[in-house]
């Protein structure tokens, strides 16, 4: 976790930012300018590691999201030709219904026309 930077300025140029009732530090010894430069290069270190971290894990997820979009479409692609295959079959059933009632009406034609030839050679005799 990143620690909260100084709210004191380090410097005397930062007051002239126009926060005038800020008190500007001294100068820090060497030693201790050093120390807090070192800090503050930690800090700033683990910001970037965490930027990096962040900027991965956002990039995999946008990765993820392409490839569902990518699978979602693909899907709805299978959909709409399975809807125009189940269409096309259920019209060719339609068609297949309408010619078998049209081909036993034709055979009860048939046979009610053998039954009265049968009927008429029978009578004949």
């Amino acid at each position: 976790m990143l620690s909260p930077l100084p709210s004191e300025p380090l410097s005397p140029r930062s007051a002239a930012c126009g926060d005038e009732s800020r008190q500007t530090l001294p100068a820090l010894p060497p030693s201790s300018a050093e120390d807090a430069a070192m800090a503050a290069a930690r800090r700033l270190e683990a910001a970037l590691e965490a930027l990096d971290q962040a900027i991965a894990s956002h990039t995999e997820r946008r990765g993820e999201l392409s490839d569902q979009q990518a699978e979602f479409f693909a899907l709805q692609e299978d959909r709409s030709r399975l809807a125009c295959a189940l269409d096309a079959a259920n019209t060719r059933i339609e068609t297949l219904q309408d010619n078998q009632i049209e081909a036993a009406r034709r055979v009860e034609r048939a046979r009610a026309a053998v039954r009265a030839i049968l009927a008429a050679s029978s009578g004949d005799s």
